[in-house]
């Protein structure tokens, strides 16, 4: 060291220094240390040319900083502007953006909940402007229809609250003036309208009748007590099966139209009852005043007539049913008087006929033959008994069970040289469907006797006794058993149907009843049907 600062370094060799060997090896430049005490210092080098000297100087790395820190603050102070200024800037934006979606979203929510009068401001000038306009265009047209489904949805209520109370009404009976009569009742009062008339179509004539009026005079309902199909408001109606309204002023110059306004009517509204895609009648509702029909009223009308006009076939249906009844019945009785009462009756007045000419000759025989005839006579006697006990089903019940089987016991005396004991013990005081049962099964017993049995004696036992009670509170438990028993050629009941012989009946009728029936028999040793009921009895 030739020179130094410091002269204490003056001549001490310090070639053992990386920036001594560095300028000594003819290298210029720069770096960052630290000096003898430590210091942060800055050592630059370079070579002194033309000798074999290097020049070496150090300065303070505080030193060389102190102004550029006063700039680096200033600079990180722009820094942190240039950070937090744009995010602000950003946030005011976003913010600015997202305030009308949250509004949106809120708006959204609201019509989602069912408050379609949400509308939401945007003057934003851009898209989400243009977006909250058609998102209140869709509210807007979301609160129209939820109006609209509003109100079809009471309309419809109404309707089928109207339906149900008109099937009430018309399912209370099978006959077709009540029903036409309460149809037209809640017709009246479901249109608001005073006056009307109730028609059935007669296919035969195509006329319709009137059965129900309400509010018209005596005039009037005699000119449309047979109105031709295609002279009224109703005929139209019939024949484009739809109802239709007619201001009574724009009918054709008639004696129909004269007495309709005598009546004060403006409008009249006609309903065809329809069946099976068929006319059966009309309705004819009429209002003294004008107003207006709504296709909602006419729809309701519509099935209206639909629910009367299938109420309609179904009482025509059943008084078909209960006149085929009357001729089956007619028909089952006609058979048998002819097979039962005429016959025996044929045979007793044969016996009539013969007996005077052999009694003259053979009066032993003439005895028998009178017993015979006695037997016939008596057979039929009970056979007309039994067929006017059909004709008057409460005789059934008013009648004791024994002198019922009696009764059958003489028939099938009259009708097979058959002898029949009959034997009851005790009082048999039955509810009416044990009663009933009871009979209907000896009865059906009794004629597979003479069908079928070939027997020459017939046992006939009905047991009726009663209990003690089985528990507290309880009444005597009745009992009852019945049994009907041939001496005939028997059958195998393994080898017919169980139906076969009016079986599968009885055993019906037992179990309606709630009863038990056996029945046993064997091939040439008879057959007998035994019905055992249990039933609790609480009067005396």
């Amino acid at each position: 060291m030739i020179y130094h600062s410091n002269p204490d370094y003056i001549g001490e060799d310090f070639s053992g220094q990386v920036v001594v060997q560095q300028v000594l090896s003819g290298q210029v430049g720069a770096f960052r240390s630290r000096d003898f005490d430590g210091r942060d210092i800055v050592a630059s080098f370079a070579p002194v040319p033309e000798t074999s000297w290097g020049l070496v100087t150090e300065e303070s790395w505080a030193a060389l900083t102190q102004s550029s820190r006063r700039y680096g603050q200033s600079l990180l102070l722009l820094l942190a502007l240039g950070v937090m200024v744009p995010t602000f800037i950003v946030a005011i934006g976003v913010k600015r953006i997202m305030w009308p979606i949250r509004e949106l979203i809120g708006a959204a929510q609201e019509v989602a909940g069912g408050n379609f009068d949400q509308r939401i401001t945007a003057t934003t000038g851009d898209e989400l402007e243009e977006l909250a306009e058609q998102f209140n265009l869709m509210a807007a047209q979301l609160q129209e229809s939820y109006d609209h489904l509003e109100r079809e949805v009471a309309n419809r209520t109404k309707e089928l609250a109207t339906l149900n109370t008109l099937a009430a009404v018309v399912s209370r009976s099978l006959n077709l003036e009540e029903i036409l009569n309460d149809a037209l009742d809640e017709a009246l009062e479901i249109m608001g309208m005073e006056k009307g008339q109730a028609f059935l179509l007669e296919d035969e004539t195509e006329r319709l009748i009137l059965i129900a009026q309400r509010g018209l005079s005596d005039e009037l309902v005699r000119y449309t007590a047979r109105l031709p199909w295609g002279s009224s408001t109703s005929g139209l109606a019939a024949r484009e099966e739809r109802p239709v309204f007619r201001e009574v002023a724009d009918y054709p110059e008639s004696r129909l139209k004269d007495l309709v306004q005598r009546e004060g009517i403006q409008l009249v509204v006609s309903t065809p009852l329809m069946a099976k895609g068929k006319t059966v009648g009309a309705i004819d509702l009429g209002s003294q005043t004008l107003r207006s029909i709504t296709p909602e009223e006419l729809s309701l009308l519509a099935a209206i007539g639909h629910q009367i006009g299938v109420a309609v076939e179904n009482a025509r249906l059943y008084e078909q049913a209960q006149e085929l009844a009357v001729v089956e019945e007619r028909g089952r009785l006609a058979r048998d008087l002819h097979d039962a009462v005429t016959q025996t009756l044929f045979s007793a007045s044969l016996i009539a006929e013969a007996l005077p000419a052999l009694w003259e000759s053979d009066q032993d025989e003439g005895r028998r033959l009178l017993a015979e005839m006695r037997r016939l006579s008596r057979g039929a006697l009970a056979e007309m008994r039994t067929l006017l006990l059909e004709l008057r089903p409460a005789a059934v019940v008013e009648a004791s069970l024994g002198d019922l089987l009696r009764q059958l016991a003489e028939a099938v005396t009259g009708r097979k040289d058959v002898s029949v004991t009959v034997s009851v013990e005790g009082q048999c005081t039955l509810p009416t469907d044990v009663h009933v049962a009871l009979y209907r099964i000896a009865q059906e017993a009794l004629n597979n006797v003479v069908k079928h049995a070939h027997a020459s004696q017939v046992t006939v036992g009905l047991c009726c006794s009663s209990s003690l009670p089985t528990g507290a509170g309880e009444g005597q438990q009745k009992m009852v058993e019945l049994h009907v028993s041939d001496d005939g050629r028997g059958f195998d009941p393994s080898s017919i149907s169980p139906d076969h012989l009016g079986l599968g009946i009885m055993r019906e009728r037992a179990q309606a009843i709630g009863a038990t029936l056996e029945v046993e028999s064997r091939p040439g040793h008879g057959t007998q049907v035994m019905v055992a009921w249990k039933g609790v009895r609480t009067d005396d």
